[in-house]
């Protein structure tokens, strides 16, 4: 259920890069899903 709130959310906020991959913040930085 998190896990699919997140992608709807990811989807609506457009947390993607060039590349369509999902960057997810972190405190001490970004890492790609």
């Amino acid at each position: 259920m998190f896990w699919s709130a997140f992608m709807y959310f990811a989807n609506a906020l457009q947390l993607t890069d060039h590349t369509g991959r999902y960057i997810i913040p972190y405190p001490l930085g970004m890492t790609e899903l």
